[in-house]
């Protein structure tokens, strides 16, 4: 069984987190109301958001009736229960009070006709449904088979799809010892079509093996991509999978790192990726135990520009000219235009997403010039005659 937290470096001293819970409750009548378990301890200033829509695997978003957005204000231990309600004009109550709960995306509210709910993390916490990065959760009320559920993209979400249907349903199952296995069985939870109050009682002696998974990639030298992260401790870990895809939805395993199997003592992991692609490159851990269960990181994404290359024409210029670079960048870069005595004479911006810059070259002396387009540390230089 794993218990792996992991930690990684975004900036200095500042830590992200990806943190997995699970949806155990909610009543739609009269009052709407939702709980979920922390599967690992919380830290403060975690965001995670709650959606009432039907998520789609084409483009990995949620058509959502509104969204949830709750924020922990403490330290939210493992096995410790959450409970929000709603209230009028969108407003958001933390019912056990570890955190605020705010309507980021309007309409949220949880129907009496049968609902679903999904519990994922976001890289833009303003536009939470359309920047997910990784679902842990979703409950169906609906009868019948779930055509909704995120496991097209996200294989370790918990499910639970209840075949018949009810306005309200809480987890009854064991609440000492409980184990993931018990979160993922229909049969341990209870369903009515009366108004429930959510059982806000913590689990005990909790054994939920879905790892708290964070780790950076970052661009390196020569378009490679260095992945880093951290261990806090580890239980029954035989290895990670790192696995890259370049739309975000197919991935592909490019190698396998092995874990510490037991230990309390940090560990630090690293890998450098070099058969990266030009455009957006996504990353993903898998980690695996010793029994072949398995959990899935938040996706981290980088992107590779294309080589710089720089091209004037005409290169025999009297009034104007146009620059051209080999591929857009993601990023403004800097255009000079410099004389023979190494002076620079002309400076524009060539802005995110342009490949060309109409340079204006009617007041300059005639002679030789070069044309330098510098992008970090990295230049390309050119020439051209003014006539």
């Amino acid at each position: 069984m794993k218990k792996i937290l992991l930690f990684a470096f975004v900036l200095l001293f500042n830590l992200s987190y990806a943190q997995d819970v699970v949806i155990l409750g909610f009543t739609s009548n009269p009052t709407d109301q939702f709980s979920f378990v922390a599967t690992a301890d919380i830290p403060i200033g975690t965001t995670i958001h709650f959606a009432d829509g039907e998520y789609s695997c084409t483009s990995n978003n949620i058509l959502t009736e509104g969204t949830v957005s709750f924020t922990s204000t403490m330290v939210i231990s493992e096995g410790e229960i959450v409970v929000i309600e709603s209230g009028a004009s969108n407003s958001h109550t933390v019912v056990t009070g570890q955190g605020t709960a705010t309507e980021s995306d309007a309409g949220f509210d949880l129907s009496a006709s049968g609902d679903g709910l999904y519990a994922f993390l976001a890289s833009n916490n303003s536009s939470p449904n359309n920047s997910i990065t990784s679902i842990s959760s979703f409950v169906d009320t609906n009868s019948g088979t779930s055509g909704d559920a995120p496991t097209c993209d996200y294989p370790s979400a918990i499910v639970i799809d209840f075949t018949t249907h009810q306005d309200n349903f809480d987890y009854t199952g064991p609440r000492n010892g409980t184990t993931i296995s018990d979160l993922s069985d229909i049969t341990n939870y209870t369903q009515s079509s009366s108004e429930i109050t959510l059982n806000a009682n913590p689990f005990t002696n909790a054994q939920l093996p879905i790892a708290i998974v964070v780790f950076t990639a970052k661009p390196h030298s020569n378009q490679t991509v260095m992945l880093d992260w951290i261990t806090s401790s580890e239980e029954n870990n035989e290895y990670f999978s790192i696995e890259h895809s370049t739309d975000g939805r197919n991935f592909e395993s490019v190698e396998t790192i092995e874990g510490a199997l037991n230990s309390v003592e940090m560990q630090y992991y690293s890998y450098k990726h070099e058969n990266t692609v030009k455009g957006d490159n996504y990353y993903r851990l898998r980690q695996v135990d010793t029994d072949g269960t398995f959990s899935f990181s938040a996706i981290e994404v980088v992107r590779i520009a294309g080589d710089i290359s720089v091209e004037v024409r005409p290169t025999l210029a009297e009034s104007s000219m146009t620059v051209f670079v080999g591929d857009a960048f993601d990023n403004d870069v800097e255009v000079e235009v410099i004389n023979i005595l190494g002076r620079t004479v002309i400076v524009q911006n060539l802005s995110r997403g342009d490949i060309q810059l109409e340079l204006s070259v009617a007041d300059l002396q005639k002679g030789h010039y070069f044309v330098r387009i510098r992008n970090g540390a990295e230049a390309r230089v050119t020439r051209f005659i003014k006539r």
